[in-house]
């Protein structure tokens, strides 16, 4: 993030030299946004690893404000986002005033072909970020400092055979990657040499998509199975818990609108498409239940098996790889490549556009959030 704003203020100053001094003025209102957002972001990004491991106990004035502050800048930056995504997609369509003077096109300059070339990458990185921070700093609240969870940590036992869970998260890891390298480059042909004839590739994806996900379904009932005793007084929500379900949220939402679309209209593999849509809204249900009920502390003298800590590895991997496919493999500028030719329950595709800038972040975090809590739950808690 702090590369495309320095990027980004390097041929801003160069459009500054290039343009009429009636437009000069905007353009060094440009420069000074993206220093600003620059420095800010190296701040915050002191400030959550000089106190990560802290929690604020106290509630004064000064913390009220300071975090009030973070909360607020990383909300303009989101916002910030959105309207800029929308901007481009509704405006600089056309040949218009608004697209002459906001947009400096220095096609040959190496900072605009670096940006370009980039911001795919930029962009998914930048928003992983901005939740990624604020979900840090929610929890340094002294509002919502949750005093259950260090209590939780000390039920998990450490015992002898702690030692003997590292050899089966070993072999959780090797397997599972091992599983899903053929898919990861199956993910990468696509994105890099078919995207202009997906249609080619998309029947054997969605036919190896939902293999995986009804192994993954099977891999749950297994998991729910081998779940070791919990406490029965601890089954309330933490802080984290609610940051999960509000990503699963936006994750229904883009998947309700793209199984009623696949309804609806006129797809070829429409039963492939049906049925894979379904086995992944019956997956995401029980996969964060099963993160929810993992996430209670264990009943005294209850140690973790085996069994359990090779499926929680195996759906870290998982989570981990979807992570990455879907971040930086699938996406290009907030949109996602799958997914997005099967909509037309929309008069204007744009609406659909402008619906994915804002959910497919949370979508995404998902299942980088999903992954930590296993990553937790595997090294943390055995």
């Amino acid at each position: 993030m702090v590369v495309q704003s320095c990027l980004k203020t390097i041929d801003t100053v160069h459009c500054v030299h290039i343009t009429s001094n009636g437009f000069a003025l905007g353009y060094i209102g440009r420069t000074v946004s993206s220093i600003a957002k620059a420095a800010y972001i190296l701040l915050q990004t002191i400030f959550i690893s000089l106190n990560f491991k802290k929690c604020f106990i106290k509630s004064s004035a000064w913390i009220n404000f300071m975090f009030s502050n973070i909360l607020f800048g990383n909300l303009v930056i989101w916002l910030g986002y959105i309207s800029d995504r929308s901007a481009n997609l509704y405006y600089y369509e056309n040949t218009t005033l608004f697209n002459q003077t906001l947009n400096c096109n220095n096609s040959q300059s190496i900072t605009y072909q670096a940006i370009h070339s980039m911001y795919t990458y930029m962009v998914p990185v930048t928003l992983e970020y901005i939740l990624l921070a604020t979900a840090t700093v929610l929890k340094m609240l002294p509002t919502t400092n949750n005093t259950t969870s260090s209590s939780q940590n000390i039920q998990f036992i450490r015992t002898s055979e702690s030692n003997n869970m590292k050899g089966v998260r070993t072999a959780g890891y090797f397997i599972t990657i091992g599983v899903h390298v053929p898919i990861f480059v199956f993910a990468l042909l696509i994105r890099f040499v078919f995207l202009h004839d997906v249609d080619v590739m998309m029947p054997y994806w969605e036919a190896m998509a939902a293999v995986q996900k009804l192994l993954t379904l099977i891999m749950l009932a297994v998991g729910f199975a081998f779940l070791e005793y919990r406490k029965s007084d601890a089954w309330r929500l933490s802080h984290d818990d609610y940051i999960l379900l509000c990503c699963m949220v936006a994750k229904l939402i883009r998947l309700i609108v793209v199984t009623f679309s696949i309804c609806v209209c006129k797809i070829t593999r429409r039963y492939l498409l049906l049925s894979n849509n379904i086995l992944y809204l019956f997956q995401l249900f029980y996969f964060t239940l099963y993160i929810l009920m993992s996430r209670r502390p264990i009943r005294l003298g209850i140690i973790k098996s085996r069994v359990s800590i090779f499926i929680q590895t195996a759906f870290f991997v998982i989570m981990i790889a979807r992570w990455g496919i879907a971040a930086f493999v699938f996406s290009v500028l907030g949109t996602d490549i799958i997914t997005d030719e099967m909509v037309c329950v929309f008069g204007d595709r744009r609406q659909w556009t402008v619906i994915q800038f804002i959910v497919t972040p949370f979508s995404v975090f998902y299942d980088f959030c999903s992954a930590m809590h296993l990553y937790r739950s595997i090294h943390v808690h055995t």
